[in-house]
């Protein structure tokens, strides 16, 4: 096997990722490493260019093959190493997501010459003592693979998407997350990822605007006591319901219904 690498010992600046370790290798068959030292608050990020590798982490274990990569963040146990003949692949760690990663989550992506090659700007800018432009590079490539995961999984997500809001909107007096994953058959965490990714906010979120939107037309609408309309839309109590909706539009329910006309 070889490898080539570079690691920032630095202590971190703050910015962007917060890149600090970058690892290309090319493994055989005899390529393990049974423990890994865990830095807490670290993400990993590996992605294979040929072969089989096996990571263990906090009692999951993921294979990942050619053309996918996988995020996780490790907490009490961490492992690899190579399944079969080979495995050849990059590995970053970094401090900082600047997008909603979908960890724990092997996921299948072939990249072009022009993102490995901006993989191997990384690596040589690392070398330089240029992290900054490191980082910015890495952070292009995230994008990069956020759009292809996005555009292969259209037709599901919208279809999920358009299942969740349904099922928001036909229960809101008792919708919750919890419920919603059942509804749609998704974990919480890939919920929330499929959510920022295309609706740029959690599904709570979402409920929750859904509930405020429908009650700004409830206020115009119709003569119901804010108790009934807190009541209706699955909010505690009216103070609660008069509450959000200040914060999202910027004025109390009764002074929304005295200045928005009806119909």
């Amino acid at each position: 096997m070889r490898l080539d690498f570079c690691i920032n010992r630095r202590a971190d600046t703050g910015a962007g990722l917060g890149l600090n370790t970058i690892f290309r290798i090319w493994g055989d068959s005899t390529y393990q490493t049974p423990r890994k030292e865990i830095t807490p608050g670290t993400i990993y990020f590996v992605y294979t260019t040929q072969g089989l590798g096996q990571i263990r982490c906090d009692g999951q274990s993921f294979e990942v093959g050619k053309n996918q990569y996988l995020f996780l963040q490790a907490r009490e146990s961490f492992g690899y190493g190579c399944l079969g003949e080979s495995w050849h692949f990059w590995w970053f760690e970094f401090l900082r997501p600047q997008s909603p990663f979908a960890l724990d989550e092997v996921q299948t992506a072939a990249v072009n010459d022009f993102q490995l090659s901006l993989w191997e700007q990384c690596l040589l800018y690392a070398k330089q003592d240029r992290w900054d432009v490191s980082d910015a590079l890495l952070a292009a490539g995230f994008r990069m693979l956020d759009h292809a995961a996005e555009q292969r999984g259209k037709p599901v997500n919208a279809a999920q998407l358009l299942s969740a809001e349904r099922y928001i909107r036909a229960n809101l007096e008792s919708v919750t997350v919890a419920s919603l994953c059942e509804h749609v058959g998704l974990k919480e965490r890939t919920l929330r990822n499929l959510f920022y990714r295309t609706c740029r906010c959690s599904p709570k979120q979402r409920i929750m605007t859904i509930r405020l939107e429908r009650a700004a037309e409830l206020l115009a609408g119709t003569t119901l006591h804010l108790y009934e309309i807190a009541e209706t839309l699955g909010f505690s109590s009216q103070f609660h319901f008069s509450r959000c909706f200040r914060e999202h539009y910027g004025m109390s329910p009764t002074r929304y219904r005295k200045i928005v006309p009806e119909g």
